[in-house]
């Protein structure tokens, strides 16, 4: 089976907006067992383990969460309520079954966290959409900040 991979460009990426967004980038990279100086010095397109790329979303997410906003961005994907969600809903035996049920948790759980997932589906058509929700509060620091080159991205 191979590897999946994906290049050095994109976890630099990651530590570029934790530090413009405040947090402390280099601390988060060394939790998520990488050292960020050797990142730095990569090629950007010199592939990595997608597992290390995870690892350091996944405590970005946990470190964007002591801000107290929504994450604007995979609405939660890598937080605590988004882990609970899963929990939640490894038991349902389709894929339909189980965003209905991640539908579920996430509005029960939307005053809290801010976003939510909707699926939207039609009577008798194979297709179905999600929709994503997410609540910034006003005058709140920018979690996307207005000069990032996705700022403006509806998808």
């Amino acid at each position: 089976m191979a590897e999946i991979t994906l290049p050095a460009k994109k976890f630099r990426r990651v530590l570029t907006y934790l530090n413009r967004i405040g947090l402390d980038a280099q601390s988060i990279a060394i939790a998520a067992g990488l050292q960020p100086q050797r990142l730095a010095r990569l090629d950007p397109e010199q592939r990595l383990p997608a597992m290390h790329y995870s690892r350091l979303y996944k405590a970005a997410a946990e470190q964007m969460q002591t801000i107290r906003q929504p994450l604007p961005w995979g609405a939660g994907l890598g937080g605590e309520s988004f882990a609970m969600m899963c929990h939640c809903v490894i038991g349902a035996r389709t894929l339909g079954g189980a965003l209905r049920l991640a539908q579920r948790y996430d509005k029960l759980l939307y005053p809290i966290t801010g976003y939510r997932v909707r699926l939207l589906e039609a009577p008798g058509d194979s297709l179905v959409k999600l929709s994503y929700t997410i609540d910034v509060p006003r005058g709140s620091a920018p979690l996307m900040p207005a000069d990032w080159d996705r700022a403006d991205s509806t998808c």
